[in-house]
């Protein structure tokens, strides 16, 4: 329902989170983890997440005087899912949930193959780049 994706896209922008990571596995191969998470206070708009994209939502641990907080998780293919149901309606993290689908679909070209220095290399800066765009100082003009 675009007016569901929309409030989605609003609370992401507000509340959301875009992540990769690179590390290794077991064998030593590259390997890369990407996703999405919204945190919020109020675990029912999580829950609507959860129930339109799958995912988890968890508490996240806090000290005792501090509200409870709720984080809704999603990886890999419910990430990109989300990612392409909200982008229309982004403005915040439109360049960041961008990227990470472009992320996604350089993982899915060489799945079961070992990767060329080339290849790690793109993943890499791809990574970088949604590192850096969450540092961005805007400005009013």
């Amino acid at each position: 329902m675009k007016t569901d994706n929309a409030y989605f896209a609003g609370l992401f922008d507000g509340e959301g989170c875009v992540f990769a990571h690179h590390g290794f596995n077991r064998k030593k191969a590259h390997r890369f983890n990407y996703g999405v998470h919204v945190s919020n206070t109020d675990p029912r708009p999580l829950l609507k997440l959860q129930e339109a994209f799958g995912g988890a939502v968890k508490p996240v641990p806090r000290l005792p005087h501090q509200r409870p907080l709720f984080k809704w998780i999603a990886y890999t293919r419910g990430a990109v899912a989300f990612a392409h149901e909200i982008l229309p309606y982004t403005i915040i993290k439109r360049d960041q949930l961008e990227m990470m689908i472009a992320l996604a679909q350089l993982c899915q070209l060489g799945r079961n193959e070992k990767l060329s220095k080339e290849e790690i290399s793109e993943r890499m800066d791809l990574i970088g780049r949604i590192t850096m765009d969450k540092k961005n100082v805007w400005e009013l003009k």
